[in-house]
C-alpha cells in the first residue's frame, strides 16, 4: 500500500529480510538505497542466526525459536512495516 511504501522509503530505502526458519538458520536483512542511488550498494547486509531458548522436554534440554527475541531484534534493526519479507518453506 501507499502508506506501507512510504513508511518503507522514510526509514532509509527499500528492505529485505531472508528468513530460514529452521533451529540453525537464520535472518539476512537487507536495506537497499533508494531507487535513484548511484552506486546500488546496500546500505545494510547483516546476517543473524536465529535466536533459541533452551527448554527442557523429559528431563533433556532442547532448543526451540524464541519468537519475543526475533521481534525484538527486528525493532532494534528499525525495520519498517512494508520491507520483503522471504521465508524458507
Amino acid at each position: 500500500s501507499e502508506s506501507e511504501s512510504a513508511s518503507s522509503s522514510a526509514a532509509g530505502g527499500r528492505w529485505v529480510l531472508g528468513v530460514d526458519p529452521d533451529l540453525s538458520g537464520a535472518i539476512a536483512v537487507l536495506q537497499l538505497g533508494d531507487e535513484g542511488a548511484a552506486d546500488g550498494a546496500p546500505l545494510l547486509f547483516r546476517v543473524y542466526d536465529n535466536p533459541t531458548d533452551a527448554i527442557e522436554v523429559r528431563q533433556r534440554q532442547r532448543r526451540q525459536l524464541s519468537a519475543p527475541r526475533i521481534v525484538e531484534l527486528l525493532r532494534e534493526l528499525r525495520v519498517p512495516r512494508g520491507a520483503h519479507v522471504f521465508l524458507e518453506q
